[in-house]
């Protein structure tokens, strides 16, 4: 959200944008295809008819974005918590230091 206060709607959820924080959004060692699975996993249970029942309260995001940039990797951390059996914090940190692993191993 600071990213897109900062930068603007548009901005966020454009190509650069969504380099800039490309980082901060992939699920760990779960890789590109991790984000695969987990989006089509959270389409499942969420169709785009759903979020777009809630988007007022998703705004300045999409729900497209907001089911990248929040959802998928919200799953990808709990999915790293129960892995580990570490608490949040842990998990996050493990997240963070293993995208790198987790895009070169498990490309789209």
């Amino acid at each position: 959200m600071e990213h897109v206060v900062t930068v603007g709607a548009r901005a966020a959820e454009s190509a650069m944008g969504q380099y800039a924080t490309m980082d901060r959004v992939q699920p760990g060692y779960y890789g590109e295809r991790g984000v695969v699975v987990i989006q089509q996993a959270l389409l499942a249970m969420y169709p785009p008819e759903a979020l777009r029942l809630v988007q007022a309260r998703l705004s300045p995001l999409t729900s497209t974005t907001f089911l990248h940039s929040v959802l998928v990797p919200e799953v990808g951390l709990a999915l790293i918590m129960e892995d580990s059996r570490q608490p949040r914090e842990a998990a996050l940190k493990i997240m963070r230091n293993s995208t790198r692993y987790g895009t070169m191993m498990f490309r789209d």
